[in-house]
């Protein structure tokens, strides 16, 4: 099952289409002063936000609450499009200009929307009436006839205008001041609480130490165990390692020393072949010599008037012995 998307809380865009009931209240101005044209006439259509019964007006919005607050991250910038739509309803000038004092743990969104229009429009000198009266809606009202402040020029001192500026910046680090008092007291009263604990927990520390001593004794104890078991075992390995390097140099230095004398036997051999076919060799080219060197002597006899051949007589051309021949 696919999860359900989050939404996210964006950062607040510019509006593109006005709000009528303020386009209402700029025609109106415009007749006031003279002015007369069909769009106008047309703008007046729109329904009027003055004639809204008592009873509709939002209620009075928060300026601080008992939880964190708004975050830090988002009490700078543009607002974010949550806390526009819950404070849309709230940014009238009887709620931006209210001067109550409120306390508590952390500050709401329409307390940092107030603090930016005070940034930019500065304090106002007089609270404006409460009531729903067109001078309290009218942008042109009589909170602000007059020439307009001087905002990026600071308070000329011993002015009404400076004193007000004071008297709310005083009022605002009242409140500061208040939140960060509220959390250090309650940062020690988490400590003392802490201390109250740690001092009920003391009678029962002594037998959870020696439990804990015990432990890890018998922890140590049986790590020390495996850790000779361990080590028995290692040394095991080391010998069984070892007995079978040696084996198997013993069997190689075996096959080596085979080949060795195979090859041996068979140069031998092939020596003895060699020998042989030379020996072979010499013989006979002695005997082809001794053939060459061979003398054949042919005698005749005479026996009456007949002359009689003879076997002939071989012999060495260098042989000097005498030799007898003997005829039947």
């Amino acid at each position: 099952m696919p999860r359900e998307g989050v939404r996210e809380d964006r950062v607040k865009k510019a509006t593109p289409e006005a709000d009528r009931a303020v386009l209402r209240l700029y025609a109106d101005l415009a007749g006031q002063l003279g002015f007369d044209s069909s769009e106008i006439v047309a703008l007046q259509q729109y329904p009027d936000a003055r004639a809204m019964p008592a009873d509709c007006s939002p209620s009075r919005p928060l300026l601080v609450t008992s939880g964190p607050g708004l975050p830090k991250p988002l009490r700078c910038g543009i607002p974010r499009c949550r806390a526009y739509e819950e404070d849309r309803g709230s940014l009238f000038i009887h709620h931006l200009h209210d001067e109550r004092q409120e306390q508590g743990e952390g500050i709401t969104s329409f307390f940092v929307r107030r603090s930016v229009y005070f940034a930019f429009s500065g304090r106002p000198t007089k609270m404006p009436a409460t009531g729903r009266g067109s001078a309290s809606l009218s942008p042109l009202g009589s909170h602000f006839r007059g020439p307009s402040p001087d905002f990026s020029q600071p308070p000329r001192p011993g002015t009404s205008e400076s004193h007000g500026t004071g008297e709310h910046m005083e009022r605002d680090m009242d409140l500061i001041l208040s939140y960060y008092a509220q959390e250090l007291g309650a940062s020690q009263a988490r400590g003392e609480a802490e201390d109250s604990d740690q001092s009920q927990g003391g009678a029962g520390n002594t037998e959870h130490e020696r439990l804990a001593l015990e432990a890890q004794e018998r922890e140590r104890r049986r790590g020390k165990r495996l850790d000779k078991a361990r080590r028995a075992r290692a040394k095991q390995e080391r010998e069984k390692k070892e007995q079978e390097r040696q084996e198997h140099e013993r069997l190689a230095q075996e096959r080596l020393d085979l080949l060795r004398m195979e090859k041996e036997r068979q140069a031998a051999q092939e020596q003895m072949e060699q020998e042989g076919i030379e020996q072979e060799r010499i013989e006979q080219e002695r005997l082809e010599q001794m053939e060459h060197e061979k003398v054949q002597i042919n005698f005749i006899i005479k026996e009456g008037v007949v002359w009689r051949d003879l076997p002939p007589v071989t012999v060495q051309s260098g042989d000097t012995s005498d030799f007898e021949y003997f005829i039947e």
